[in-house]
């Protein structure tokens, strides 16, 4: 018998959801209580809440872009939906990045309920989802490695420039994978087979391309989807810098162009831990990137500088938790949908799958094995 079987590898399966909170609290509790001094003077400053409405203004804007995005990649597919229920199904798939069942997250509920309504495009449905989830991620890395070509006021710190490097790397990589996968030439000759003989990322890889065989022949649509994401990510990030500036009373903050650059970092380790919404990941990135941005050799500074980022994290997080709660109300209606989903436990055998669709079956069993894509905190 081997080792794994003695691991409790099924009690973390159906347990996973409330773990994931537990982590998300200690995280939390660790942030607030080790900057406890920094965050107690809150009170005596004057927040400006004319910023935090055009905070949440343009943080809702950045939402509505994603919604629009994921339309048009249902539509490049041929699959029927109208702009209003992209916007009722993306705001139910918003709110169950905190509250959804077990480990499914909000993009794979508004997956399936596509797909339920279109079981003979099951296979469209995923694979929407997944290009929904990759062109916001490598947008939004390509937003930071821009952000590198603008002036900023910050001092040269080795972490942030090693910050800044992986970026570049990252944004570069995205760009490359995207035109691999968009070519003609792999999809002629089935490279994703030889790809998904890799024993680390090769069942995603697979995945991948079999999504892109569904888009090969929309590489308009998926630019213009790249464009809209870039815009979105614009927004929220501006709404990360306003979110600053509400909080800051007369304390210095990075500028602008600072926060385009290292934002998308923090906003990309939030996916790396598995908390709801990468709660107490994204504050604790943000709180790092702040207190690299002051002189290191002066320890009050760096401690104040911690804690004006773990205020701006955590005013940002109200604002992505409120629109979320807007977001409730979709979910209620929704709520006969959400009920009758499959359980993921069934067999996806008893789906209908469609004889036309030669590559159905492969990536149909994404909405059952969900990839580990998963976008940051805030929407993408």
């Amino acid at each position: 018998m081997s080792v794994l079987s003695y691991l409790p590898i099924q009690w973390f399966k159906s347990n996973w959801f409330w773990l994931k909170w537990l982590l998300a609290a200690a995280l939390m509790s660790w942030l607030v209580s080790s900057n406890w001094k920094n965050l107690a003077n809150l009170s005596e400053r004057q927040i400006r809440w004319d910023f935090f409405a055009l905070a949440f203004a343009t943080c809702l804007i950045g939402v509505i872009l994603t919604f629009f995005r994921w339309y048009l990649l249902v539509r490049a597919v041929d699959l029927p939906m109208t702009l209003k229920e992209a916007f009722r199904l993306g705001s139910l798939g918003l709110m169950c990045n905190y509250i959804g069942p077990g480990a499914v997250g909000g993009d794979l509920i508004k997956g399936m309920i596509l797909a339920k309504g279109h079981p003979e495009r099951r296979a469209a449905a995923a694979a929407s989802v997944i290009y929904d989830r990759v062109l916001g991620l490598v947008a939004l890395v390509i937003v930071g490695a821009a952000a590198a070509l603008l002036p900023t006021t910050l001092p040269f710190n080795a972490q942030l420039q090693l910050i800044m490097t992986l970026t570049w790397v990252a944004a570069g990589a995205g760009i490359l994978g995207l035109v691999v996968i968009q070519s003609p030439f792999l999809h002629r000759y089935h490279w994703d087979r030889l790809f998904s003989r890799f024993p680390v990322g090769g069942k995603l890889a697979h995945q991948l391309f079999q999504a892109a065989t569904l888009y090969k022949d929309r590489t308009s649509i998926i630019v213009a989807c790249i464009g809209i994401s870039i815009f979105g990510h614009l927004f929220m990030l501006f709404s990360f810098y306003l979110c600053a500036e509400t909080i800051r009373g007369n304390d210095p903050i990075p500028d602008l162009v600072a926060h385009l650059r290292f934002i998308p970092a923090a906003e990309v380790f939030g996916v790396l831990i598995p908390t709801p919404g990468g709660m107490g990941a994204l504050e604790g990135a943000i709180k790092a990137f702040y207190s690299l941005t002051v002189d290191p050799n002066d320890a009050a500074a760096v401690a104040r500088a911690a804690g004006n980022g773990l205020l701006m994290a955590i005013t940002s997080r109200v604002i992505q938790v409120a629109i979320s709660a807007i977001g409730l109300i979709y979910y209620f209606a929704a709520r006969r949908e959400f009920e009758a989903l499959p359980s993921l436990d069934e067999n996806p055998d008893s789906v209908t799958e469609s004889p036309h669709d030669p590559h159905q079956k492969v990536i149909s069993s994404i909405l059952t094995d969900p990839p580990s894509l998963t976008e940051p905190a805030a929407p993408r």
